[in-house]
This record gives C-alpha cells, sequence and structure tokens, in this order.
C-alpha cells in the first residue's frame, strides 16, 4: 500500500516536462520585459515622448508601447537601431549614462567592454596625435569606423586603411548621401565600405570601385543597413606603420 502510494505521488515525466517548458516560458518573458524597461528608461532619460520616439525611428507609438511593456518583444535588429539613435543624437545629454545606449546594454543587459572592441584600431605608430584621434572616434558611438580588409574599393582606399564617418540612423536622412562613399552598417552588424547608388527606406543600393577585383562577384549589391556614415576621415595603411 505504501508503494503505491510513493508512486501515485511521482510526478509523471509529461508533468515534469510541461514544468520545464513553463520554466523556460516565463524566463524568456522576463528577458522580454527587461529589455522593454530599458528601452522606455533610456527614452525617458532623453525626454523623448513615445511619439517624437516614433518619428525618429520610423516605429510606430504603437508598436513602441507593447515593446516598453513587455508586449512585444524587442529584436537585435531594432535594439541595434535604437541603440544607434540614441549614441548619434543624445550621447551628450546621457552624460555617464551614455553607455547605456550601447546595444550590448540596451539588449542584454551588459555594459560594452570598449578597451577590448577597439584594439584593433589603434595603430603601432610612434604619431601619438593619430592614435589619440583614432582612439576617440573608437570609442565614441556617435561615430562609425571601420578597418579596411579587402582591396573593393582600390584604388582610393587600400586593405588596412582605417576611415571614419559621423552615423546617420535617420532613413529619412540616407538619400543625401547618395553618390557619396560611406561606410553601411547592416542589419546583421556588418560593416561595408561602399558608393551609394540609391536608398529606398532601409534598403540601400550600392557599388564596389574595384570591378577587377576577386574577392567579390557583385558589383552592385542590396543590403538592409540601420546607419550611414560618410568616410570624412581617412588614414592609409602607410601612414599607421
Amino acid at each position: 500500500m505504501g508503494l503505491l502510494r510513493s508512486i501515485k505521488m511521482t510526478p509523471s515525466l509529461p508533468f515534469l516536462f510541461t514544468l520545464i517548458l513553463r520554466a523556460i516560458a516565463m524566463a524568456k518573458k522576463n528577458i522580454v520585459i527587461e529589455r522593454g524597461r530599458r528601452l522606455q528608461n533610456l527614452r525617458k532619460k532623453v525626454g523623448l515622448t513615445r511619439v517624437a520616439f516614433a518619428e525618429q525611428t520610423g516605429v510606430s507609438a504603437h508598436t513602441l508601447k507593447a515593446l516598453e511593456l513587455g508586449e512585444r518583444e524587442l529584436t537585435p535588429q531594432k535594439a541595434l537601431l535604437f541603440s544607434n539613435l540614441f549614441s548619434n543624437l543624445f550621447s551628450i545629454s546621457l552624460g555617464e549614462d551614455a553607455q547605456e545606449a550601447n546595444f550590448d546594454y540596451l539588449y542584454y543587459g551588459k555594459n560594452k567592454k570598449i578597451p577590448e572592441q577597439t584594439a584593433s584600431f589603434i595603430p603601432d605608430s610612434d604619431d601619438t596625435y593619430m592614435q589619440n584621434e583614432i582612439n576617440f572616434f573608437a570609442t565614441n558611438p556617435s561615430y562609425s569606423i571601420l578597418k579596411i580588409q579587402d582591396n573593393l574599393m582600390y584604388p582610393f582606399y587600400n586593405e588596412g586603411d582605417i576611415v571614419v564617418g559621423k552615423k546617420i540612423s535617420n532613413k529619412n536622412q540616407f538619400y543625401r548621401y547618395q553618390g557619396h562613399i560611406c561606410i553601411l552598417e547592416t542589419s546583421n552588424g556588418h560593416k561595408l565600405l561602399r558608393r551609394v547608388i540609391k536608398c529606398d527606406n532601409r534598403k540601400v543600393t550600392s557599388c564596389i570601385l574595384n570591378t577587377k577585383s576577386s574577392q567579390s562577384s557583385d558589383f552592385v549589391e542590396e543590403v538592409e543597413v540601420l546607419s550611414i556614415a560618410q568616410a570624412i576621415w581617412h588614414w592609409h595603411l602607410s601612414e599607421l606603420i
């Protein structure tokens, strides 16, 4: 009789499986809620209403409310878009809280480790002024910096060169950079240096300059971008050594 009672009291495997699934769903929901709360806190810190924020990003105020309340999940793409907006427009007003505008903090709740990320940009050079200048851009979220890893923009840009531009996240301003060489930050977080041909919402048609390069088969391509930065500052590899 005691054995039968103990067997009846033992939870069945389907029941345990259901409990595990509920626990996972609850943990995921809490993560979504925390992301929304960080987004809402950041928006309030810079003094933006939901309507004003919607005008800057193209995301409706209704959708924004759902994201902030955890009713909709904040995707990595939207988190990166919002992070770029806050970093570009409000880094000064955020002051000591500027790190909260970083993607890592907004999406994961972790502060970005800037020194590790920027070390690859800082050249091994005796030119202290150049080192400080590049380090400033590499640690400032308002700028987009790229160390060129290919020869697709030869002869004007070579492998190893460093380029920097002021980051623009507002898609309504992208058309201004048609015909210019720009750093394109794609929706998956990659950066490309290309000549912008056409902008349609966040879809940007661009081209390479080196048509003889074997490193790419696409002379013209269309990508979805989160930000555009016209290449203004340019350090040649010969200057960095």
